[in-house]
């Protein structure tokens, strides 16, 4: 089966993410929201990408990030856990509970594959909010593949083509050349949000923000006038 494609609608919106990225889970949420509030939503494609901040995560590790850091004891994880914490309130005005004190630094690799097998059946956006409160609200471990067959199960995804692609490198490709199509448009924090490839804001903008970006891009305006381009977001070196 290939992949879903509306490539004929007026407005074609790229949302590069990563399952690790505590701003992605906020920024969807809040898009999903101005979605809702646009009239002219059903002219806009919209389409989940991968970015993994840290492609070489292991698949388990017993500590979690904040037993990591205090491990450590140097200024940058004493800066991580500062940021953790401050990741927790800002995502509770959102009505996200996170749960950060058992959270862990996993691959999302596999989980990036299993969503381009979501595309197929048109259910990335159902698996990428599953995988989101998998990981962020109950602290589970999205690189274990029980953990993703469950996830995928909630959303209707085929068992046996599930576990097809957790058994095989299936998608690896796909997920390569939505990576490599990031590093070509040349930005470098997620969430980030490309509009008809012409342009692009990145993180966590406000509802208003991402609903003024639709409009503006609907009547041919610059999608980022009067937005600012910078908001909370993470790249491979961190997040702000």
């Amino acid at each position: 089966m290939e992949r879903i494609n509306q490539q004929d609608k007026k407005l074609n919106v790229e949302i590069w993410y990563d399952i690790a990225c505590p701003y992605c889970y906020i920024g969807e949420r809040r898009f999903a929201q101005a979605m809702k509030n646009f009239i002219h939503r059903d002219e806009v494609n919209v389409q989940f990408l991968a970015f993994e901040l840290n492609p070489d995560a292991p698949k388990d590790t017993k500590l979690s990030i904040i037993e990591e850091a205090k491990a450590k004891g140097d200024a940058e994880s004493i800066m991580t856990l500062k940021h953790l914490y401050e990741v927790k309130d800002y995502a509770a005005g959102d009505g996200l509970d996170y749960d950060i004190e058992h959270l862990k630094r996993v691959s999302t690799h596999d989980a990036h594959r299993l969503a381009v097998l979501a595309d197929v059946y048109g259910k990335r956006a159902e698996l990428l909010e599953a995988l989101f409160h998998a990981y962020f609200i109950e602290a589970k471990n999205v690189a274990n593949h029980q953990v993703l067959i469950q996830t995928a199960a909630e959303v209707g995804l085929p068992s046996e083509e599930v576990q097809s692609v957790l058994t095989s490198n299936r998608y690896e490709e796909d997920v390569k050349q939505e990576e490599d199509a990031a590093w070509k448009i040349e930005f470098e924090y997620i969430p980030a949000y490309v509009v008809n490839r012409q342009f692009n804001i990145n993180g966590a903008k406000t509802v208003g923000e991402i609903l003024q970006l639709l409009e503006n891009a609907y009547e041919g305006k610059a999608p980022n006038a009067d937005i600012d381009t910078d908001g909370k977001a993470c790249g491979i070196h961190g997040c702000n």
